[in-house]
């Protein structure tokens, strides 16, 4: 499984997930609190999409909780829920601290890229197919955390979603959240991502952690 390559990233300006989290009607919150458990691992909320209405992704200790923006048939605007519960005992993670050098990466691809895939991964590369926001995105992560997060689809596992966030500056985004959902297994990372390492715009320094959990039940899709 080669490594993704390291996309740029964009900065907007906009609400903080905490601003966006209270924009949330209240039996919103309340049902995605209910279902991701009270143990929080990992979360975010933001205005995505044309209309910019808020939507919400929260990763608990009994599993994967999203409220998703939509307009009912009659025109009325509601929130679809989406929930991945998982397996007792299942939930494992990793903590990572590395350094990269994504000058080297880009260097060890260039002249070799192929063309954008449309269709499910060659033999030769057992990377799952991902949105391709997030796979530009996942390749400023070290290589061990994109291991991580993509192992449990390498072998045909359908993703289902795939979705990431971030906040801050061309310094430092804290926090740098990610998860990979299938029909079997949901991975996910949070942590912080410190750039240009001793002034040097291509090193740049992951410390978080990944988690990965099996899934037991669907609710919505």
């Amino acid at each position: 499984m080669p490594p993704r390559a390291p996309g740029e990233i964009e900065f907007q300006t906009g609400l903080g997930r905490d601003a966006c989290w209270r924009m949330l009607p209240e039996a919103v919150r309340q049902k995605v609190s209910a279902y991701a458990g009270p143990s929080v691992l990992a979360w975010w909320a933001d205005n995505f999409g044309m209309d910019q209405r808020i939507r919400a992704f929260v990763f608990g200790n009994l599993g994967a909780c999203f409220a998703l923006p939509i307009e009912r048939a009659d025109g009325r605007r509601a929130y679809s829920i989406v929930f991945y519960q998982f397996a007792a005992g299942s939930l494992m993670s990793v903590p990572i601290d590395e350094v990269t050098d994504l000058g080297a990466i880009r260097r060890s691809r260039a002249g070799t890229a192929a063309p954008p895939r449309t269709g499910p991964p060659s033999a030769s590369d057992s990377r799952p197919v991902l949105h391709a926001r997030t796979a530009a995105m996942l390749g400023n992560l070290p290589w061990t955390a994109q291991q991580l997060l993509q192992e449990p689809f390498a072998n045909g596992q359908t993703v289902l979603r795939d979705d990431h966030y971030y906040w801050g500056d061309e310094f430092v985004l804290d926090p740098l959240v990610f998860f990979i959902a299938g029909e079997r297994d949901l991975t996910f990372a949070t942590g912080r991502l410190t750039r240009q390492i001793d002034g040097n715009p291509d090193r740049s320094r992951w410390a978080g952690t990944c988690l990965r959990a099996s899934v037991t039940r669907r609710i919505g899709t």
